[in-house]
């Protein structure tokens, strides 16, 4: 099984081409929380990782996902 950690180090090194310096703590908030969610899962963590993540991921030069994700195609406008 995968953890958390090795996960982050799979995606920052994939991620090292377009990763910048301002993305640095966002990068540093990934790896303290898939430390802890290796240690112990709590909810309240999994969605901070995974949005942090997510806002990471929106980073990368030729993503059309700036102006939302899956989740925005899944819910109307209010």
């Amino acid at each position: 099984m995968t953890t958390f950690k090795a996960a982050v180090a799979t995606f920052k090194k994939s991620a090292k081409s377009w990763l910048q310096d301002e993305d640095s703590p966002a990068v540093a908030a990934l790896e303290a929380a898939a430390v802890q969610l290796d240690k112990e899962m709590s909810p309240a963590l999994l969605s901070a990782y995974g949005l942090t993540y997510r806002n990471l991921l929106k980073r990368k030069p030729g993503d059309t996902t700036e102006d939302g994700d899956e989740l925005d195609d899944l819910f109307p406008d209010a």
